[in-house]
């Protein structure tokens, strides 16, 4: 079950899928075998390696989201992904959100643990000001520390109308669950 039909929901279109509209999206970690997944994740946060993103880029055809490391990552991003991820590090600095939505990708704000439902939105609110506004919610913190809250799920999807992933890192038992709250897609470790 997805949130089509919802009124005032909002699409976000990254590379050849759509989130928020029709079936559930599956987006994986970089190391997973692309079965079955509409998306790949890749994030910089621990990455030295200049190329990685054009690597990432190389390997996959299909939708490539991006957390870059830095600031200094965001051309890389703009060059070869088709959505920017913002989470932890970004989350608290406006100056970083802006620079990451001027890209003119989608961006994806993930819900830093412990962050609060308003600090989540607001972070998302400074991304679709400067950004156009294709702006994906995503609960969980990130494949590699699930938390998530699918009731926290619900609430940003139905308080802002806009699609959201639920970030179940490697328990996809947890998938029936996160969609039936609410979730527009899933994200998975490989």
């Amino acid at each position: 079950m997805s949130s089509t039909g919802q009124p005032g929901r909002r699409a976000v279109r990254i590379g050849t899928i759509t989130v928020g509209e029709g079936p559930a999206v599956v987006v994986e970690g970089p190391a997973g075998a692309g079965q079955g997944a509409d998306a790949r994740w890749l994030s910089l946060r621990d990455r030295t390696h200049d190329g990685a993103v054009a690597e990432a880029r190389a390997a996959w055809q299909g939708p490539l989201l991006v957390e870059p490391g830095s600031a200094g990552d965001l051309p890389a991003v703009a060059e070869h992904a088709d959505a920017v991820v913002v989470g932890a590090g970004w989350t608290g600095d406006p100056s970083l959100l802006r620079a990451a939505a001027r890209l003119g990708l989608p961006v994806v704000v993930q819900r830093c643990p412990g962050d609060s439902l308003d600090a989540w939105l607001d972070a998302a609110g400074h991304c679709a000001a400067e950004g156009g506004g294709d702006v994906v919610l995503c609960e969980g913190g990130g494949p590699a520390h699930p938390v998530a809250d699918l009731a926290l799920l619900r609430a940003a999807g139905r308080r802002t109308g806009r699609p959201v992933l639920a970030a179940l890192g490697e328990d996809a038992g947890l998938a029936a669950a996160a969609v039936a709250a609410g979730a527009d897609g899933l994200w998975l470790a490989p």
